[in-house]
């Protein structure tokens, strides 16, 4: 099977919500303004800390915003069932099933290699932003409101793009990358930040 029928299957596919129903990956996105897949694991203490953070910036986002607002899909990374279900007991989202084959696929899709990582995606399944863990997106001294704004503003800037962006870059805490929204590439060098 190729990357897109992959990821196909996979949005066919069912979500848990720890001891209740199961949700099709399809409704939930097609749902929600934003969903971010929050890879991870329980043997992570970066993980397990970030999932605190994050369970805090998801509940008052909702609160705020509304349920339409954002969701979160937890990719679990566990060692075992037993660790998954009691680190999923904690959050309040939705994840993919312990064992899932689905995992193995979206870690390929996004070239995750580290943890936590977090994958924000529009309602169209497209990516916002590749990495939203840490300013100027989900993380420790991390505004959720602001948060949200800047994946609102990465969605706009996504939806106005007329052609691909070789050299736009956002800021991060850890300096600048690349940034996942298409500009036009005569605004690419303008806009971007200087490094020191």
């Amino acid at each position: 099977m190729g990357d897109e029928e992959l990821w196909q299957e996979f949005l066919r596919s069912y979500l848990v919500r720890f001891e209740k129903e199961s949700v099709s990956v399809e409704d939930v996105m097609g749902s929600r303004t934003f969903t971010c897949l929050f890879f991870g694991g329980s043997w992570c203490a970066p993980s397990r800390q970030f999932a605190e953070v994050m369970t805090q910036s998801y509940r008052d986002i909702q609160r705020i915003f509304g349920r339409g607002a954002i969701e979160v899909i937890y990719v679990p990374r566990d060692s075992s069932a037993v660790e998954w279900r009691t680190f999923f007991s904690h959050m309040p989202w939705l994840s993919l099933p312990w064992g899932s084959h689905h995992i193995l696929t979206l870690r390929e899709r996004f070239s995750v290699s580290r943890l936590p990582r977090v994958v924000a995606l529009n309602r169209r399944c497209e990516v916002v932003a590749e990495d939203a863990r840490g300013l100027p997106g989900f993380g420790f001294g991390c505004d959720p409101v602001s948060s949200y704004h800047w994946l609102l503003s990465c969605e706009r800037l996504a939806r106005q793009a007329t052609s691909p962006c070789s050299g736009a870059r956002i800021a991060t805490r850890r300096g600048t990358r690349k940034a996942m929204v298409r500009l036009p590439s005569t605004n690419a060098d303008a806009s971007s930040p200087k490094r020191g």
